[in-house]
């Protein structure tokens, strides 16, 4: 997926929106969406 990415702002096509990065909520949301995958693979691992 990294290639894609450097290929697409290679292109000129820039997905990322500047204000979403620079607001506080998208790192709580990132953090908690971390959190929970954690949470997921531990569970997971756990079961089996």
């Amino acid at each position: 997926m990294g290639v894609v990415s450097a290929a697409m702002r290679f292109g000129g096509i820039n997905l990322v929106q500047e204000q979403w990065l620079q607001n506080t909520w998208s790192e709580v949301l990132a953090l908690g969406a971390y959190a929970l995958l954690i949470l997921y693979f531990i569970k997971s691992a756990m079961k089996k």
